[in-house]
């Protein structure tokens, strides 16, 4: 169990274009990065398990589609339960900039 610190929760759905480098994007100062794939047709969680090497990173999956807004509280949910003290909630599609968390 990880205790403390900033965690980043990102809902995917259909953003294997973008996930992947606004992965990259998020500075030291975030501990834990959770992507809540929300029954991705495209296999977003699969695709940030294959191709992401940050340990910082965890995919999290809906057995069924929530939309954005359940995809968002499931990983509030999984950030709370490993003790983060800060969430941060970014979209998928790299549309928010993830250097303005500091």
């Amino acid at each position: 169990m990880w205790t403390s610190g900033v965690a980043v929760v990102i809902p995917c759905h259909r953003v294997t274009r973008h996930i992947l480098p606004l992965l990259e994007r998020i500075g030291p100062l975030v501990d834990r990065i959770y992507c809540v794939d929300d029954c991705c047709p495209d296999g977003s969680g699969d695709l940030v398990e294959r191709a992401c090497g940050d340990p910082r990173v965890v995919v999290v999956r809906n057995t069924v589609n929530l939309g954005v807004g359940g995809a968002v509280m499931h990983g509030y949910e999984c950030a709370m339960a490993d003790g983060a003290t800060v969430m941060v909630k970014l979209d998928g599609d790299g549309q928010m900039d993830p250097s303005l968390i500091d």
